[in-house]
């Protein structure tokens, strides 16, 4: 309806950006009947207010009630009928209200100039009007079509994946194009295939299909509508960036038709946006890997270090003692047996604990690892654990202080036992010999309060928060003491695992407090 005017959105996008260019054309001439037949009836109205304001009022010319008529029919019509309503209002004027009246024939020269001058008035003056409406309609569909490329800007933005990102793509292709669409991306194997389309659709005919490869080979458009297979039902554009194509959108309609200019500049926009979209998604994709690949390498370091120190150091003592007392000739002493004995024991029961946390790391990563919660008396579980480093811990003061009130812990006796250990072994590691280890306990409402303290250097103010973060130690420097960098690691996991909470901070004067926070079994 009314003057046809064509917008073009021209994408001139090289490998990096896109632009987009909005052409505004001259008016056309319309053919669209219901404008010819308003710009009849407005002249018809204009005709009967020209009789009465001749009748009411003196006035001088009455082209101008026609010319008002023709600037609305222009600017609801457009140029065509806006020309035809000055022709039939050129007649009308003519016929009815010129001298000698209801013939066509001018008898002045003066009403022949003024009438010349109504029709050539009019016409510019609805051609005027008519480029104004075109670009008013022109602004309209600029900012309708901006509109849509911020809703699917702002969809894709949210999408986290690249599923999500394909159904973004394919269903507001759909809906803002009234058509269906589809997308394909290459699999592992570097094939085409379909991964997403709306209304869903999961293949393509065979000519259909060729369309698409042959997009997807040359990064062209092709299929229907373009000058690379036209017989095929979709139109397909390659989706690429500068990095290279990254698949191929193709859209069909219901009855066949080629869509418009306008649409496919709009399809090349939204294009634009998929294929940054798909970027994005294979760029964190490769991030991901990177990262995963990262953090395998530093597990397998870290791991290769706990063997060739933490589990080899034990072995050489255990076959080194062994040996001793296997040979005969060495010809030891009971004391010197006992020791080696002792040593032996010592470093099996060492080698142990790093085989168990290593056990539990595997365990805590799987989520396989269930604790047994039960009423677990905290007294016998610093007993036991204080046996199980009974040879680390000659060289050091262990004071523990227990309120006589304190009631049962609701834990796992194995975990929990294990926890202590892990902490006391790790005192020992950097308090020097002669120094004192510190056990208290209080009761906090519901829970009880556990707090192992030694007499190291402490830990550094920047690394507090990290002394429990899996492998820290073995990244620390060959300054550092040898140590896997699992014990406090583990320790947390086996903690938090039970519904309790573990921390570290600064003892005075020196030194590093573990505080364990567990629930009692009371009720």
């Amino acid at each position: 309806m009314g003057a046809d005017f064509e917008i073009t959105v021209t994408s001139e996008s090289d490998d990096r950006q896109s632009n987009s260019r909005v052409t505004a054309q001259s008016p056309t001439l319309n053919r669209d009947w219901k404008g010819y037949a308003a710009a009849a009836i407005a002249v018809a109205a204009a005709t009967a207010l020209s009789y009465i304001a001749e009748t009411l009022f003196p006035v001088a010319s009455l082209s101008l009630i026609y010319m008002t008529a023709v600037i609305a029919i222009a600017t609801r019509f457009g140029l065509g009928s806006s020309i035809a309503a000055s022709a039939m209002g050129f007649m009308a004027y003519d016929f009815l209200f010129t001298q000698p009246r209801f013939t066509f024939y001018i008898s002045e020269r003066g009403e022949f100039l003024i009438l010349t001058l109504f029709l050539a008035a009019s016409i510019l003056t609805g051609n005027l009007a008519a480029r104004l409406r075109a670009r008013v309609n022109a602004g309209h569909a600029v900012m309708e079509r901006m509109g849509k490329l911020y809703d699917f800007s702002r969809r894709v933005a949210a999408a986290a994946s690249f599923d999500d990102v394909v159904w973004a793509a394919v269903s507001h292709v759909a809906t803002t194009l009234q058509c269906e669409s589809i997308l394909l991306t290459p699999d592992n194997t570097g094939a085409l295939q379909v991964v997403g389309g709306f209304p869903p659709e999961d293949r393509l005919e065979i000519r259909d299909m060729s369309a698409a490869l042959w997009c997807w080979q040359k990064s062209e458009p092709a299929g229907r509508g373009s000058g690379t297979l036209p017989a095929a039902r979709w139109f397909f554009l390659p989706v690429r960036t500068a990095n290279g194509p990254l698949g191929v959108i193709g859209i069909a309609y219901d009855d066949n038709h080629s869509f418009a200019p306008t649409d496919r500049r709009l399809l090349e926009a939204l294009v634009d946006q998929i294929a940054l979209a798909l970027a994005r998604i294979h760029l964190g994709e490769d991030l991901e890997e990177a990262r995963l690949a990262s953090e395998t390498e530093r597990l397998r370091t870290a791991l290769l270090s706990s063997v060739s120190h933490d589990l080899r150091t034990p072995l050489v003592s255990i076959i080194g003692a062994a040996g001793s007392l296997a040979e005969p000739s060495k010809g030891l002493t009971e004391p010197g047996r006992t020791a080696l004995a002792e040593t032996i024991l010592e470093e099996g029961e060492r080698l142990d604990r790093y085989v168990q946390n290593l056990l539990d790391m595997t365990r805590l990563g799987h989520g396989a690892l269930k604790p047994n919660l039960a009423a677990t008396d905290l007294a016998d579980l610093i007993g036991s654990a204080r046996h199980r480093l009974r040879g680390l811990l000659r060289d050091h003061r262990v004071q523990v202080d227990l309120p006589d009130t304190l009631p049962p812990l609701k834990a796992d006796p194995i975990l929990t036992e294990q926890v202590i250990v892990n902490i006391l072994d790790n005192a020992v590691k950097y308090a020097a010999p002669g120094t004192t280890i510190r056990i208290t306990a209080l009761l906090d409402g519901q829970s009880a309060v556990l707090s192992i303290a030694d007499e190291g250097p402490g830990i550094p103010a920047g690394s507090i928060d990290r002394v429990f973060d899996m492998f820290y130690r073995a990244n620390s420097g060959d300054a550092q003491r040898a140590g896997t960098g699992l014990g406090l690691a583990i320790c947390k996991g086996l903690i938090e695992a039970q519904g309790g909470r573990i921390r570290a901070e600064a003892s005075q004067p020196t030194g590093t407090r573990i505080i364990i926070t567990l629930p009692t079994a009371q009720p």
